[in-house]
């Protein structure tokens, strides 16, 4: 998919398994311009086959075509520009300490979805600080599973998170359905 800054006006939706799906959106930077702070991105979703999934949103640097690697965590050399994930049955926000740049959620009570509810969600991203060159393209992954593989030798090691393996997550778009990832342009 695309990411662009206006809206799509008419009703939609796309799903990704949670086992092994992702959805992706590209934008091309057209002028060059810093990125620094947190991200976020917010949406409506809704499950099919499960009442709960791990939502992860991923967002990376192609230049040239190329994926740009970035400084890690733990001396990982192959992350990406920023990430963030949550359980969406832990979607409640703490009203008081968040903030549209940096929600914070609440982790007191799991709120299971039920079959076809769509709900809104909001997951922070974590701060990062990039420069963009005009016909860069930042691309939003959005998925279910850790972006690599937990080895000690070929990827990131030692942390984790509770993975899905079941069901499908539902994106929905346009109309009454806002999507979008909020993008801190310095300056902006």
């Amino acid at each position: 998919g695309q990411l662009t800054e206006n809206p799509n006006t008419s009703d939609t939706s796309m799903a990704f398994v949670n086992s092994n799906g992702s959805l992706k959106f590209r934008w091309q930077v057209q002028t060059a311009c810093d990125l620094i702070g947190p991200m976020t991105f917010n949406a409506d979703v809704s499950l099919e086959g499960t009442d709960d999934a791990t939502f992860l949103a991923a967002v990376r640097l192609i230049r040239g075509g190329v994926e740009v690697p970035f400084e890690g965590s733990y001396g990982f050399g192959r992350d990406v520009v920023t990430h963030g994930w949550n359980r969406l049955a832990h979607r409640e926000l703490d009203s008081e300490l968040s903030t549209p740049w940096q929600p914070v959620h609440t982790h007191a009570k799991a709120e299971p979805f039920s079959p076809s509810e769509i709900v809104p969600i909001t997951v922070a991203l974590l701060p990062q600080a990039t420069r963009l060159r005009a016909g860069d393209v930042l691309e939003l992954e959005l998925r279910s599973q850790w972006l690599f593989a937990m080895n000690p030798f070929t990827g990131q090691l030692p942390a984790r998170y509770a993975t899905s393996s079941t069901g499908s997550t539902r994106l929905h778009l346009g109309g009454l359905h806002l999507a979008e990832l909020r993008i801190p342009v310095a300056g902006g």
